[in-house]
């Protein structure tokens, strides 16, 4: 079995989510402006790491676009995209949802997506720009996906900002729902780092931290050995100097400058 370690991010076509892409891009994934150099081309990176404070791993970042999601689904479940659809860990979807959105317009997404076997493990979050769509009816939505009987995590998140003089201002969202988990990106980044990544080798922090000992404590016992090579040398070359020597200043001025260079070494 292939290890599932890709992500796709779906944006849609829509100016205010166009907007705000390159944002969501760092926020979520830290990437910074060297890597988003090709503005909005951005399609495949390859070899990112996700890093956090329990464990790192390697993963391919897709970015995607649609006019229309229907459109977008017909050609992702088609053949071509199989093995595309095998590697994949989460799919996350922006788009600016209106307060007309339900829990069966996501679900209904969620199903058209999981058309192989294994797609349980597949996440979808759904990340609402529009920032008039209500709190209470975005709980609602998530308190119905829970209570579905749909076989993976599906989870309905927002992300606030306004839009002054063309540039965004993004609002802090520290709050927390009722079951204690943050909100807007910051929950879309909590629930990557708890996806299951079936099959993806996971570095754990204590294990990358050992061996970063372990490299430097050999570091070390190379430059310890490197010193007492150079000292058993220069003891050799000031034996013979000062057995060569038949002036007495002379054969004490040797010895200070060997007890220096020594005192350096130590």
């Amino acid at each position: 079995m292939r290890p599932r370690d890709k992500l796709l991010v779906l944006f849609s076509n829509d100016e205010e989510v166009t907007k705000i892409k390159s944002f969501i891009l760092q926020k979520v994934f830290k990437l910074d402006n060297s890597i988003l150099e090709n503005g909005y081309n951005v399609s495949i990176l390859k070899d990112l790491v996700w890093e956090n404070k329990y464990y790192s791993l390697n993963y391919d970042l897709y970015v995607d676009e649609y006019d229309n999601i229907e459109t977008w689904i017909k050609e992702y479940i088609s053949k071509e995209c199989d093995v595309l659809r095998e590697v994949l860990s989460g799919i996350i979807i922006i788009d600016k949802f209106d307060n007309k959105t339900d829990t069966n317009e996501l679900l209904s997404i969620s199903k058209s997506l999981s058309v192989n076997k294994g797609s349980e493990n597949i996440f979808n979050i759904f990340i609402n720009t529009n920032m008039d769509f209500e709190d209470s009816k975005l709980e609602e939505i998530n308190d119905s996906i829970l209570a579905s009987e749909f076989d993976h995590a599906i989870e309905f998140l927002k992300i606030s900002y306004s839009d002054i003089d063309e540039n965004i201002s993004f609002v802090p969202m520290d709050n927390v729902t009722k079951y204690g988990e943050r909100v807007g990106l910051s929950r879309a980044i909590d629930i990557i780092d708890t996806s299951d990544w079936e099959g993806c080798i996971r570095v754990m922090t204590k294990q990358k931290t050992s061996i970063k000992n372990k490299e430097i404590r050999q570091d070390n016992d190379n430059e310890e050995h490197n010193n007492l090579d150079l000292l058993l040398k220069q003891l050799h070359i000031a034996r013979e100097q000062f057995n060569a020597s038949q002036n007495k200043i002379e054969a004490e001025k040797l010895a200070n400058d060997l007890a220096e260079e020594i005192s350096k070494l130590i």
